[in-house]
Parts: C-alpha cells; structure tokens; sequence
C-alpha cells in the first residue's frame, strides 16, 4: 500500500507534467497564428518551423499575414483572438462553468476540507485545459501559473478515482490534492521547490512533514517531464525566468535599480486598486450578465493596443523572454526572435 501511494504521485507528477508541456506548445502556436502561418505545416509555431534557420526573424519558411504590416493584418490579428478567447469563454460557460478563474481560491477550499462537485471532474480538466491555450494565445493578460495548480489538481482527482484506497479516504485525497498543487506550480516555473513552497504557505491547511516529501517528489517528477519536452525543438524554456549574466553590473547602476523597484512597487499597488475598482463596477453593469460579449470587447482593444507595441504581440511569454534578454546596439531582441 505505502508503495502504490508513491506510484500514483508519480502519476500525478507525469501527467501535470504532460499537460503543462502541452499547454506551452498549444500557447506558442496559439500566439503565433495570429501574426501568420509555417510553410511545413499549420500546426507548427514560429519557433518549431524556424528551428533550422540561421536568421529568425526573417525565416523564409515563415509567412506573416498580408506581410506582417497593413489594415489586413491587423484584421487577422484581432479576429483570431478575439475568436480564441471568445471560444475559450463559450466552452467555459456551455460546458464546464467551474473552469472559470484560475481556481486557486477554490482550491485552498477543497483542501480545507469542502466538497466542491465538479470543480476536479473530467470535463473541468479538458475545458481548463484548452481554455488557458486559447486565452494565452489570444493575447489576454493572463498566465497560465494559476490555471496549472487547478489543473493538476483534477489530475490528481481523477487518479484518487481509479484506485480504492484513495477513494475511501478523504485524508489521503487530500494529501495527495496538496502534492497535486505543489506539482502545479512546479511546472508552471520549472522550481519544484517552489511547488513545495507554495502548497505548504499558500495552499494546505494541514501539511505535515510527510507530505512534504511526497509534494516534493511529485512535483520532482512532474518538473522532470517538462525537462524531457524540453529537448524537443517545439517546446520553450523550462525555467520562466531564466537570466544568463553576460557582464558584471556597476556600482552606479544601483540608484537606478532602485529607482526602477521603487516604481515596480507603484505601478502594481495602482494595478490592484485598478482591479479592485473594475471588479466592483462589473458586479453593478449589464457586462456581467453577458461574459463572451466582454471578452470580446477586452479582446479588441487588447488586440489594437499589442498591435502598436510590437514587443507585446508575441504574448506574455515573449515579453518576459525580452525582459530577460541581453540588449545591445547591433543586437536587440528583435534579432534573435524575441520580437515578432
């Protein structure tokens, strides 16, 4: 029996990490579809059909819509997501209604000890599932961070089904849940420690020692299986922040970087009280009752702001790629595939 506990973390981990690689390479195609097509098939992202070319940014075998400039591609660009996240919000509310959100709070629930029918059912894990591709794709400002604890979360639900020493018992569902949530956030980041972190701080209300270890392992296994996609040329990093240190910062840099953290701090206090503002006055207007026609407005001026800024169009996971990327006068990002 104390075998078949780790077998099924094991399981749990696989699988979390199956999804999560899945979900990036359904998000990078997602993104890029809406700037143009590859040659040597629709269903290839810019990154895995410009995998052999010297020159990313003007890979031959990629085709940007109406050439990437113009009326015509700003057109594609924002029908095609507008279209994902209108589609997303349809299959969220047709079919599984409790995938909406990222799910952690509802999470934090199920582990102190509510029952939730359906929040980890099958259809909740195949709706949440596409529905974070579709978002992601379509340009939203979203992550797929909190979506992938959810996710795992149904994953391990539906593994606690299959066998009866986990169904007969709540306590070890709910353990094997908090494993379950540390291998999300494990994924999402590539840090499984940071998996572990989160479900003992943020997540569980009961985590004794040795449920640190198996949330330890199972996010071990699910971060390693990510590592495995990682090899093949469709996928993209493992580590979402990963920094490589090509030179040494000055000391004269440091008021700058204060001051920069200083208005990080500004900015994102505004941001919440931005949301905190919009949450309350969507509570009181007509939009709440109409979901996909608020996705759709969102959407369009998403679209038509990312489409100005060309270092937003190629989603949240370019940006960041950006961000992290050495800059230089005779070599930006742009030149190395950053940028769209």
């Amino acid at each position: 029996d104390r075998g078949l506990g780790w077998l099924v973390l094991c399981f749990v981990g696989v699988s979390s990490g199956v999804v999560c690689s899945l979900v990036d390479i359904g998000a990078d195609w997602a993104t890029d579809l809406k700037l143009g097509r590859c040659g040597r098939g629709w269903w290839m992202s810019k990154a895995a059909c410009c995998v052999d070319s010297t020159d990313f940014a003007g890979c031959p075998e990629w085709t940007a819509w109406a050439g990437g400039e113009g009326l015509v591609a700003l057109a594609a660009y924002a029908v095609l997501g507008t279209g994902m996240a209108s589609l997303a919000a349809w299959l969220t509310r047709e079919l599984a209604i409790d995938a909406a959100g990222s799910g952690i709070a509802e999470i934090k629930v199920v582990l102190g000890g509510c029952v939730l029918p359906r929040f980890l059912g099958f259809w909740t894990l195949v709706v949440k599932t596409m529905g974070v591709i579709l978002s992601v794709g379509s340009g939203l400002s979203i992550g797929k961070e909190g979506p992938m604890i959810h996710i795992s979360a149904c994953i391990g639900s539906l593994w606690c089904r299959l066998f009866p020493r986990f169904r007969r018992s709540q306590a070890l569902q709910r353990e094997l849940l908090s494993s379950a949530a540390a291998a999300g956030m494990g994924v999402a980041f590539g840090a499984p420690i940071g998996g572990v972190l989160f479900s003992l701080e943020e997540a569980s209300t009961y985590f004794p020692p040795r449920t640190m270890w198996k949330a330890f392992f199972c996010a071990t296994a699910g971060v390693a299986t990510v590592q495995y996609f990682h090899r093949l040329p469709v996928s993209g990093k493992l580590a979402l922040f990963e920094v490589h240190f090509h030179s040494q910062w000055k000391w004269f840099e440091m008021p700058t970087f204060a001051v920069i953290g200083a208005l990080g701090g500004i900015l994102g206090s505004l941001v919440i009280r931005l949301i905190l503002f919009f949450s309350s006055l969507r509570k009181t207007s007509s939009l709440n009752h109409h979901p996909v026609s608020e996705i759709i407005t969102i959407c369009l001026i998403t679209s038509a702001i990312h489409w100005h800024i060309p270092l937003l169009r190629g989603g949240t996971n370019g940006l960041i790629a950006a961000l992290f990327s050495d800059c230089s006068l005779d070599q930006g990002p742009e030149r190395r595939g950053v940028w769209p």
